[in-house]
């Protein structure tokens, strides 16, 4: 019997060990493996099935009342207010131009003895309207050590830039390339597109004028007139083909260094302001075909230049006849005289044109040339329904 009862506490251990755990496992937080588990399993109530389902966030709206496209507040949301400097670039005032920060790839490798630096900007690939922008950005910069290659160069290195005018929708990207040759340069290219739908952008396109890159030109040519030793080069420039960028009241475009000039000066530049920018619009009701000109187009002068564009025109009697004066502010900067073909802009020789000065039913009309030839910084195109559009850059 005192055998028995030695065994019996042994016997009901081990009985107890014996059995299985899962008896317990969702009553006392052990598993079926017989570990404690830190969470024990409960079960979670059921839905409410009145409770309404979760609604995303309405997306923000346009000045118009639109609502923008939710890849466009995303896109949004990828830029910061991060202005970023470029040691040589020499810039007009553009402090209303916002820069922004893209992503970002960097550039580290050498071919053909070259070694190739620095960083260009990406546009993130969440944004499929986008996804060409950075097809034209490899264009960009395969151009530019395509350049540096036939320059000769030892390196290139890359740095950019990224403006937005919000009025207008349309983001700029700056690259810069900095080529160290026996004659060190910077180079400057561009890719423009609207923010909304990721289209590529020219310059009179991103402006919404037709004759922008044209008004530019003219700037450019009267910088040549005034000093031809600085701007040696700048005769064969094609502004189209520059690069540019959009700020918040105007346009600058932006030229490689050397490509003016032979001074060492870094990126140059051209800056239209848009306040300075003016425009006038004339119906085919509003101007007359010359008899016997060639169908040449003649244009009431006061209209133009002193209703729209905003210049002031005096007119006096003396003994040859009428003079015509073209005011801009406090001073003359053109003189003219009816039936006389010679049309004078202070400072400069008289130049003559297809026809001279006339007067019908008491308007002056000057030939269409006199606004591309004559007036600073003037220039004009035609619809294909005769309506004639002049744009003049106002200093």
């Amino acid at each position: 019997m005192r055998f028995i009862r030695k065994l019996f506490l042994p016997i009901v251990l081990l009985i107890f060990l014996m059995m299985p755990t899962t008896v317990f496992a969702h009553n006392d937080g052990f598993t079926g493996d017989g570990s404690l588990s830190y969470f024990p399993i409960i079960p979670l109530p059921l839905p409410d099935p009145e409770s309404p389902t979760a609604q995303p966030p309405s997306p923000p709206q346009n000045n118009n009342g639109t609502q923008q496209p939710y890849h466009i507040q995303q896109f949004n949301n990828q830029f910061n207010n991060h202005t970023v400097h470029h040691p040589n670039i020499v810039f007009g005032q553009n402090q209303n131009a916002t820069a922004f920060s893209l992503s970002q790839r960097p550039l580290t490798r050498r071919e053909e003895g070259m070694d190739i630096l620095g960083y260009v900007p990406d546009v993130p690939t969440s944004f499929p309207a986008h996804h060409h922008i950075n097809s034209q950005i490899n264009d960009a910069v395969t151009q530019m050590i395509s350049e540096a290659r036939h320059m000769r160069a030892r390196s290139i290195r890359f740095t950019h830039e990224h403006y937005t005018n919000h009025a207008n929708n349309v983001v700029s990207i700056v690259i810069y390339a900095e080529v160290s040759s026996v004659v060190s340069r910077t180079l400057v290219r561009s890719v423009n597109f609207d923010m909304s739908s990721g289209w590529p952008l020219t310059a009179n396109e991103a402006m919404e004028m037709e004759d922008v890159v044209s008004l530019g030109e003219r700037i450019l040519a009267e910088r040549v007139r005034r000093d031809p030793a600085r701007y040696y080069a700048a005769r064969s420039v094609n502004l189209n083909s520059r690069a540019f960028y959009v700020t918040n009241d105007g346009i600058v475009f932006l030229f490689d260094e050397f490509q003016l000039s032979s001074a060492s000066n870094g990126v140059q530049s051209i800056e239209l302001r848009g306040s300075n920018i003016r425009r006038a619009m004339v119906s085919p009701l509003e101007y007359h075909h010359m008899e016997g000109g060639y169908n040449l187009l003649m244009m009431p002068l006061r209209n133009i230049v002193e209703d729209q564009l905003g210049y002031y025109i005096a007119y006096n009697w003396d003994a040859i006849g009428m003079r015509i004066e073209v005011w801009n502010h406090t001073r003359v900067i053109i003189e003219m005289r009816t039936y006389f073909n010679e049309y004078e802009v202070i400072g400069m020789l008289q130049r003559s044109l297809e026809s001279a000065p006339s007067n019908v039913d008491g308007v002056i009309y000057v030939p269409i040339t006199f606004f591309n030839e004559i007036l600073p910084f003037t220039t004009y195109s035609i619809d294909p329904f005769g309506m004639v559009t002049f744009l003049s850059y106002v200093e």
